[in-house]
């Protein structure tokens, strides 16, 4: 996120406090954009920049994603918090 987006997201929630409707759609829809091209280009960024290296390209994309997580879970908790591992 850049500044631009911050501002764009400080002006749409001055209107949203001021109960301005019309003007706060608009900015609201501007902010949707903003934060999507913002998104758009990170994740263009990110694998564009290993292109090159399919083996890293692979590693950024299951990380970006979120399909493969470097963690296995073997527990669970309780409603107290405790844990409950496998046996």
């Amino acid at each position: 996120m850049n500044q631009e987006n911050f501002n764009s997201i400080k002006t749409r929630d001055k209107f949203h406090n001021e109960k301005d409707m019309n003007n706060y759609n608009i900015w609201r829809n501007t902010v949707k954009s903003l934060i999507f091209k913002s998104k758009q280009e990170f994740f263009n960024d990110a694998l564009n920049s290993n292109v090159k290296n399919p083996k890293k390209l692979w590693a950024d994309m299951h990380e970006l994603t979120g399909l493969k997580s470097n963690s296995a879970t073997n527990y669970i908790q309780d409603k107290d918090g405790n844990l409950i591992k496998n046996a």
